[in-house]
This record gives structure tokens, C-alpha cells and sequence, in this order.
């Protein structure tokens, strides 16, 4: 019976049959043909996502490297030594480089690889039922090596550091990180640590993170002496400010430190806590800074406890900043140069002291709010309250014209029977039995109070003595005040001359013969001698002056592949010669390499040094020191030198525009 026969005797019978096999074949061609579209759009997109992820990965290595440079004075530093893409996951390896201690001793290097699952829905993830859709999940581990085969011993072959890490769609990261357990015996110092776990949550472009370090127990044990920390927690929720200051909350707390000797009796702390609190207004900060110890004691003896809350506010950003700079370049100096080396110069003190100047103008304030200890024999308290107000700089930029405070007020309270028990310990530790050191300590401490007492610098309300100091400035005239009574300058005047830093308080002037010659050789570095220079190079200029009256130089930049050159003149003011003057040069933002470029520059040239401004504009700098002198001829050389490193740079910026 053929197919058209059955159709007709189910038709006479009243069916109606359809023919659906065609149409079930197409249905079934439409959904392959629709998965092979997902699953070539899936390997597309993750192919594609891989592509970014290996871009953001370097970028955001540059700038953690670049991080680390500005806060250490020999930074560890991130290399990447291997990224092998695929369609699916990627494998990475870095190089983190470990300085040493000593210069003639190789860093330590330490590969940590990384196996990189692309998203938008990770496969690894998804063959495991997660289908959290992320940018990427990564998990990294410890490589063996030289410098962490004795790590792999002590661990029995397990990576010390693991960790994972969520990509998400937005950019920002999730860390959970893990070191394992260590128990070792070094030089008859055995160390015992529990491991540690990490937490961490970075914002999009590494704007914004928060962090948790948790390390259980640290055990340290020689032959005489025991360390031991327990509950120890590292803690932040920051945020890069306006001028690439870390603002926001740190801080750190321990549970329990205890130092056991055999010679002494053991020393124990109890809920030990720091924090950093740094907020940022417009271009000031306020803050506070936080220490506190829930219980001490010395053997059997209870020392009580100890807070101290430290605030302050009207900081300029901006100055602050730039002394953390100087600070970190003393401090590299330091490290790196000869001790016979002057490692402050003329050029440091002069942005120290402007520094200073423009952190004055802002009004800041610091307060004590106090520190107490209170223990069980007695309590003792100190509270400060300081501020400062604008003064000018000495006609060189070395120091100040006036005293900058404004206010001053401090204030001490403290126990008549804590401070006996001190001095009684103090004649104890000198060999005297001890009933017989209480009682000349008592004694002593007595007739001491009622001298000062009568010489109205200390007053004595039974157990309580307390003293106050103060600036009143109500009548136009500085006056100290003691417990309220007025203070002569002339007996202060001289312990605060004899405590100040002379050396940086001093302008250094020349004695009368030196005068001319060295006015003379400094005159090269005044700003008509330089727009001579530059006109006869062929550069268009415009000269203006900044806040601080000191000159500045505008240069156009056609020509050199930056967008803006500044010549800034230091500490001038209106003398018109200067000993030191900053030449600048400004590129655009936005540029992918810059930090590579940055960090590559500075790592290979010497004379003049880049960054990336928090406009993320690439910029590189060079100073002229006319300090003892500088004649013509020098100026010039560095000019042009400048010059040419400023086209160097912008090459190095944009190698293909150069080609």
C-alpha cells in the first residue's frame, strides 16, 4: 500500500492526517544551527574577554607597581613573565622581586602563576553547577623555585600562598586568599605560625578597596625569650583622594602580645588596637589617629590601660603629599648612597620649608583628646590643643619671618600615689629593699610638690596634681600662661631655641665677601637669563607668577610631543634670582602604557624623573640646583638637555608616531 492510498482511506474514515516529518527535521536543523551560533558567539565573547582581561591584567600591574615604588623605599616589584592565551583560560606567571636587605645580596624572586577561566560564565565554573556570570576566575598558586624551595619543604610539597579571584562584569575584584601553616626552627629561633587568610575588595580602576588580613597565632622561641601574638587582624576601607592620598579607614588589632624572658618577669597586652581615620574636604584633610591597650601587666603587677586619640583637620592636601614625597626620596637616598653623602641638600630644605608655608595658610589644628592611662593605683592625663596660622618665609625660603601659632593649650593631670609607686620602682631597680623605697620615694615626692606647689607650677588637690599651660594672644602680645599665671618669654624663649632643628631653621647666610660672587653666579637663574635661552632656541614663552609670588615660565610645546612645559621657580619670592628652578613637561591622558612607560623610564634614566599626575597625565621632571653657584653656560646645557629628554619621552609614549 503506497503513502497516497493511506492518506485516502483515512480521509474517507473522517482523519485528517498531517505530514510532520519535514517539519520536525527543520525544527531540529533551526536548533542545531541556533547552538551553533551560541556556542560560536560563547567562544567569541570569551576569546574577547580574554583579550581585555590581559590588557587590564598589565595595566594594573603597572600601577601597583608604581604604588609600591612610592611607598617603599626598596619596592618589591611585579613582573609579568609569561601569558599564554586561550580560547577558554589563560595561564600567567609574575615575577615578584623581593629586595634584600644588603646591596650585594641578589633580590628574592618568587613566581606565583595564574590560571585565568574567562567569562561571561567561566567553564570550569559552569561544569561545577556555578553560573555566577564574572569577567573571570582565577586561581592562583606558588611556583618552586630557588628562592621558595625551602617553602615547599616546610609545607611537604603544597603551595604556600593559594588564592582565588572573581572578575567581575564591572571590573572590580574579589580576593580570598590563604597561607598555610609554618612550623621551623632557624638559627635557635623557632617560629610558629598558624597561617593567615586575606579578604579583599577592589573597586573599578582601583579606585576604591577594602581588606581583611587575619592571622590566628605567631609563636616566636629562643633559648631565653618568648613572642607570642595571637588574634591579630590587618584591616582597611580606602579610597584614592583628589591628590592620590589614601583616604578613608586602617588599622590593625590584637587580641594578645605576650614577651616571656627568663631573667625578667613576662610582659602581657591585651586588646590592642590602632586605627587611622583621614577623610578629604575639597582640598584639606581631617582625621584621627587611635591607640588604645585594654590591659597591661608586668608579671603580677596590673599597669592598667592606655588610649590615645590624636585629631587634626585643615591639612592642604596637596601639601602633605608633596612632604610624603620628599620624605620617600630622603628615605631612598638614605638606602642607596654612601653614609658620607649629604643626603639632604639646599633644594630639600627649600621645599620642606615651602611645603610648610602652604600647609600655614590653610589654619591647621591638632588636638590631644587626651592620652589616659588609668590603672588601679591611679590615673594620668594629657590633653593638647594646637593651632597655627599663616607666616611668611625668610627672603632665601629657608625658615619662617614669626612664630605660627595662633593657640596653645595643654593641660596634665596625674595621681599623687602613681607617681610615689613609679619613683619607688625606680629607687628599687637601683638595689634599695622595697618598703624602704616607698617610703623616701613618699618623702621625697612630697617636699618636691610642695616647692611647686608654692612656685605656683603645679597644683595639688589631694590625691590629684595637675598642671596647664597656655597661649594668650587677646591683646595683640603673646603671653604664656602657667596654672593662669602670665610666664616671662625670656625663661621659655630659651629652651625652645635650644630644642628647635637650628640646621633647618637656619637660612644660611653668606658672610659679606661671599655676597657678590655668589649673587652673581645665581643671577643665571633668573627668568630674563632663561627666556633669552629660550628665545634663542626658537620657543614662544610667557612668564606669570604662582600664589608665592615666585616666577613661572610658559612655554609652548609645539613641536616637542608634550602639551604643556612649565619652568617653576622655588622659593623666590620677590628676589629675582632663585637658586632652584623645576622644568616640567605635561602629556596627554588616557595613554594605555603610560605606567609601563613610567616605570621603564625611571628604572633606566637618571637625570629626570616621570610619573602620572592624578589627572593621569604622563610627566617628567628636572631640576637646576644653582645652589653655590651656576654659571651661564651650565643653564643652557640643561635646557637643552631637558629638551631632548622631553621628545625621548614622547617617543617613548607614542613609539608609533616616532616611526
Amino acid at each position: 500500500m503506497t503513502l497516497s492510498n493511506t492518506t485516502a482511506i483515512l480521509n474517507a474514515r473522517g482523519y485528517a492526517p498531517e505530514l510532520n516529518l519535514n517539519k520536525k527535521y527543520v525544527a531540529f536543523g533551526v536548533l542545531c544551527a541556533v547552538l551553533l551560533v551560541l556556542a560560536a558567539a560563547y567562544v567569541g565573547v570569551s576569546w574577547r574577554v580574554g583579550g581585555r582581561i590581559q590588557n587590564e591584567a598589565r595595566q594594573g600591574i603597572d600601577k601597583l607597581n608604581v604604588h609600591l615604588e612610592r611607598i617603599s623605599a626598596k619596592p618589591i616589584t611585579v613582573t609579568e613573565t609569561q601569558y599564554s592565551r586561550g580560547i577558554f583560560s589563560s595561564q600567567v606567571a609574575y615575577t615578584v622581586s623581593i629586595p634584600s636587605a644588603s646591596k650585594d645580596a641578589s633580590p628574592l624572586e618568587v613566581i606565583i602563576t595564574n590560571q585565568i577561566d574567562h567569562g561571561p560564565l567561566p567553564l570550569h565554573a559552569a561544569m561545577k553547577g556555578k553560573f555566577d556570570p564574572a569577567l573571570a576566575l582565577v586561581r592562583s598558586t606558588l611556583v618552586r623555585n630557588a628562592g621558595t624551595q625551602a617553602l615547599f619543604n616546610l609545607t611537604k610539597g603544597e603551595s604556600f600562598l593559594d588564592g582565588d579571584t572573581v572578575v567581575h562584569l564591572d571590573g572590580s575584584l574579589n580576593f580570598q586568599w590563604r597561607l598555610l601553616p609554618l612550623d621551623f626552627t632557624q638559627k635557635d629561633v623557632r617560629s610558629n605560625f598558624s597561617g593567615a587568610t586575606l579578604k579583599a575588595f577592589v573597586g573599578i580602576n582601583f579606585a576604591n578597596w577594602q581588606g581583611d588580613l587575619v592571622v590566628p597565632s605567631l609563636v616566636l622561641t629562643n633559648p631565653t625569650t618568648t613572642i607570642e601574638l595571637n588574634g591579630a587582624r590587618l584591616y582597611t576601607n580606602s579610597q584614592t583622594g583628589l591628590t592620590d592620598i589614601n583616604i578613608g579607614t586602617r588599622g590593625a588589632t590584637l587580641q594578645s602580645l605576650t614577651i616571656t624572658n627568663t631573667s625578667t618577669p613576662s610582659l602581657n597586652l591585651k586588646n590592642i588596637e590602632t586605627r587611622l581615620v583621614l577623610n578629604e574636604t575639597a582640598s584639606l584633610l581631617d582625621g584621627l589617629v587611635q591607640y588604645e591597650i585594654g590591659r597591661a601587666t608586668l608579671g603580677k603587677k596590673d599597669l592598667g590601660q592606655l588610649k590615645l586619640t590624636a585629631s587634626f583637620d585643615h591639612l592642604n592636601a596637596q601639601a602633605i603629599s608633596n612632604l610624603i614625597d620628599l620624605h620617600h626620596s630622603l628615605l631612598v637616598r638614605s638606602l642607596n648612597n654612601s653614609p658620607a653623602t649629604d643626603l639632604v641638600t639646599p633644594t630639600d630644605i627649600k621645599l620642606f620649608w615651602q611645603q610648610a608655608s602652604t600647609l600655614l595658610k590653610d589654619k591647621p589644628n591638632f588636638r590631644l583628646d587626651p592620652v589616659a592611662w588609668t590603672t588601679p593605683i591611679g590615673n594620668v592625663q594629657f590633653a593638647l590643643n594646637l593651632g597655627l596660622g599663616p607666616v611668611e618665609l625668610k627672603d632665601k625660603g629657608i625658615g619662617l619671618v614669626d612664630n605660627p601659632t595662633q593657640n596653645f593649650s595643654a593641660k596634665l593631670q596625674l595621681s599623687k600615689n602613681l607617681l610615689i609607686e613609679f619613683w619607688s620602682l625606680i629607687k628599687q631597680a637601683g638595689g634599695m629593699p622595697e618598703t624602704k623605697a616607698r617610703q623616701a620615694a613618699e618623702k621625697e615626692l612630697v617636699a618636691g610638690l610642695l616647692m611647686a606647689n608654692i612656685m605656683k607650677l603645679v597644683k595639688v588637690s589631694g590625691d590629684a596634681i595637675s598642671t596647664s599651660l597656655e597661649l594668650d594672644k587677646t591683646q595683640n602680645k603673646a603671653i604664656f600662661k602657667l596654672n593662669g599665671n602670665p610666664v616671662p618669654t625670656d625663661l621659655i624663649a630659651p629652651w625652645l631655641e635650644s630644642v628647635a632643628p637650628s640646621g633647618w631653621l637656619s637660612d644660611d647666610s653668606p658672610s659679606p665677601q661671599q655676597q657678590p660672587d655668589e649673587a652673581s653666579s645665581r643671577a643665571h637663574l633668573d627668568p630674563s637669563v632663561l627666556t633669552a635661552i629660550l628665545t634663542g632656541a626658537g620657543y614662544n614663552h610667557e612668564v606669570r607668577k604662582d600664589e608665592q609670588g615666585d616666577p613661572i615660565i610658559q612655554i609652548a610645546a609645539e613641536g616637542t610631543g608634550a602639551t604643556k612645559i612649565d619652568f617653576i621657580f622655588i622659593g623666590c619670592g620677590e628676589d629675582p634670582t632663585c637658586e632652584d628652578v623645576l622644568m616640567r613637561a605635561t602629556y596627554n591622558s588616557g595613554q594605555a602604557e603610560a605606567l609601563k612607560v613610567v616605570n621603564d623610564w625611571n628604572r633606566k634614566n637618571r637625570w629626570a624623573r616621570a610619573y602620572v599626575n592624578k589627572k593621569q597625565e604622563p610627566t617628567i621632571e628636572m631640576d637646576i640646583n644653582g645652589y653655590g653657584g651656576i654659571n651661564r653656560d651650565s643653564v643652557q646645557n640643561m635646557v637643552t638637555s631637558f629638551f631632548g629628554i622631553v621628545k625621548d619621552f614622547a617617543k617613548e609614549l607614542n613609539p608609533k608616531a616616532s616611526d
